[in-house]
């Protein structure tokens, strides 16, 4: 499960990090400046390690991996897309395919 959980920081830090200038302006934009509250941080990444987990365990293909992936980051970007007034489409679209490489990719890497 560590490994899951180191591969999934690593990934996304690398993503967030390239991406995080315009995350702060998209941010502030909607609510000001960010404060990263840990806790749900926390949360949010042991959902995803126990998602990778479970796909791994069941032995789910490569696409599979994807399709879920987006799925899941769809999921909150459509809903933030729909409901917060200057949530930029490009985030939208670009983080939902984040979301299927990201698992796509930790899924593959943790694979034994």
């Amino acid at each position: 499960m560590w490994k899951i959980v180191c591969t999934l920081l690593v990934l996304d830090g690398i993503y967030l990090g390239i991406h995080s200038s315009f995350f702060q302006q998209v941010l502030e934009r909607i609510q000001g400046p960010m404060k990263l509250r840990i806790l749900p941080a926390v949360f949010v990444y042991a959902c995803l390690t126990l998602l990778v987990y479970k796909l791994i365990q069941y032995q789910v293909s490569d696409l599979d991996a994807f399709l879920l992936g987006a799925c899941v980051y769809g999921i909150y970007e459509g809903t933030n897309y729909a409901i917060l007034r200057g949530w930029p489409p490009y985030l939208f679209f670009a983080d939902t395919l984040w979301g299927g490489i990201l698992i796509y990719l930790t899924v593959r890497l943790n694979r034994v």
